[in-house]
């Protein structure tokens, strides 16, 4: 069990499916309620199975080397970006590395893992003057809500939810996603799945939000999200410095919507964009997720393809991931605490090690 730290601002967690609108939503948070968005950090449920190594954080040092392994953990992700457009000194401000001239004070009086979290976000928010702070992040596999809440123990959540059919073309035709649609129906309904658990486990700490209203009614769900939060929805729309993260991605072919407006015609896409064996293939592995959350078939439950064989096609598709780049860094990630503590041990600082490397491009 962790500790409530003493958290004083609204925290705000963004998560959904990728190409889900969890971009699109956080930047307009960004405007609207002057929140403070540290994007997709990713450290937070990839460091409670290694906590333990740390000891029991009793003391100042212990939780010193915790918050230096978390800043190279957010380092070494910064640097991966490095060859796309940005550079890391340019990022800097915009992650939890906006954190570190914090570090000592929050080693000194914050005493668990969700209080250093917390005490750090609310660090990040200070430094960008904001009325509270939002992460946003759309994990390629769903990732643990409970484990992030636990880290979190302030934070609400808000669970983006969209169209899984208008989520599998976008997501394929990115670097990063899955390539058939069988995939991304398997991946979209886990998604659903874990969001929907925590829904009905923690009801109080979880708004839904539906991007085909967030399109259609925007100022009405942004109204609901402020009156869930706690803080005032502004008429007129800030500048969040922020915001400039978005900014910087928005020339990223998969990101080039962050600075258009918002258009009403990316809901339901994939009725004129979607063949009929695609949606067939969707619907087959991923229909009951659809009226799980409140979308209706196209199709009628016995015209679908052989769930055996679409599933074997899953598989095949996986197995092909297994030995592909993006998959290793993405299982390296996974391990990487468990490394930044090795390093720690000896006094080495990793992310220069791995720049000169070329290894977290």
């Amino acid at each position: 069990m962790v500790d409530k730290g003493p958290y004083r601002h609204p925290l705000v967690v963004v998560n959904g499916c990728p190409r889900s609108g969890t971009s699109v939503l956080s930047s307009l948070l960004a405007k609207r309620l002057n929140a403070a968005l540290m994007p997709e950090t990713h450290f937070i449920p990839r460091f409670v199975p290694y906590l333990w190594l740390w000891g029991g954080l009793d003391t100042v040092r212990q939780r010193e080397r915790l918050i230096q392994a978390i800043f190279d953990f957010a380092e070494i992700r910064a640097n991966r970006t490095e060859g796309r457009g940005q550079d890391t000194d340019e990022i800097r401000p915009y992650s939890i590395l906006g954190a570190a001239e914090n570090a000592s004070s929050i080693a000194r009086n914050c005493h668990s893992y969700a209080t250093i979290v917390e005490a750090l976000f609310d660090a990040y928010r200070t430094r960008h003057h904001g009325k509270l702070t939002v992460e946003k992040t759309a994990y390629y596999s769903p990732p643990p809500w409970r484990r992030i809440a636990a880290a979190l123990p302030s934070a609400k959540f808000l669970h983006v939810i969209r169209d899984g059919r208008d989520v599998a073309l976008s997501w394929r035709k990115t670097w990063f996603g899955p390539k058939s649609i069988a995939l991304c129906a398997k991946l979209w309904a886990a998604h659903v799945k874990e969001g929907l658990e925590w829904e009905r486990a923690c009801p109080e700490r979880c708004l839904r939000v539906r991007y085909e209203e967030l399109v259609q009614d925007t100022d009405q769900v942004l109204a609901d999200i402020a009156a869930y939060a706690g803080v005032p929805l502004l008429e007129i729309p800030v500048r969040q410095s922020s915001i400039e993260w978005f900014e910087l991605l928005a020339d990223h072919e998969h990101m080039k919507n962050l600075s258009k407006p918002i258009e009403r015609t990316h809901a339901n896409r994939w009725r004129k964009e979607m063949d009929s064996e695609e949606i067939a293939v969707f619907e087959a592995l991923a229909g009951d997720a659809l009226e799980a959350v409140g979308y209706e078939r196209s199709l009628p439950r016995d015209n679908v393809p052989r769930r055996a064989l679409l599933t074997a096609t899953v598989g095949a598709e996986q197995l092909r991931r297994l030995f592909s780049t993006v998959e290793w860094k993405r299982y390296l990630l996974g391990v990487l605490p468990l490394t930044l503590w090795l390093s720690g041990l000896i006094g080495l600082s990793l992310p220069p090690v791995l720049r000169r490397l070329r290894l977290t491009g």
